[in-house]
């Protein structure tokens, strides 16, 4: 599965605890739906549901992940995935 955030655009001064963003989700090549944070520190949503199922059934045949300051590695699942997706657009940008 590949996943993809296309239109994305991520606001920083309203980026507080997770990243304030929104982007058009693509899985495989085509559109699948959308996602958003408002930056407060809540879970991503995504739209529709049935979609957030969908990638964290396939996060769980991947490794596990190591996050800094985590001892453990830990699962994958749609809103690792997407944080890694990004992640690596601000870092790209700055």
């Amino acid at each position: 599965m590949k996943i993809e955030l296309k239109k994305l655009k991520v606001f920083l001064p309203n980026s507080d605890e997770t990243f304030c963003f929104n982007a058009e989700l693509w899985v495989d090549g085509r559109y699948q739906g959308s996602v958003r944070n408002d930056g407060q520190g809540g879970s991503h949503i995504i739209s529709p549901p049935s979609l957030e199922a969908q990638i964290n059934e396939w996060g769980k045949t991947l490794p596990p992940r190591k996050i800094p300051g985590i001892e453990n590695p830990v699962p994958q699942d749609a809103e690792s995935l997407i944080n890694g997706i990004v992640s690596a657009h601000v870092a790209k940008k700055e």
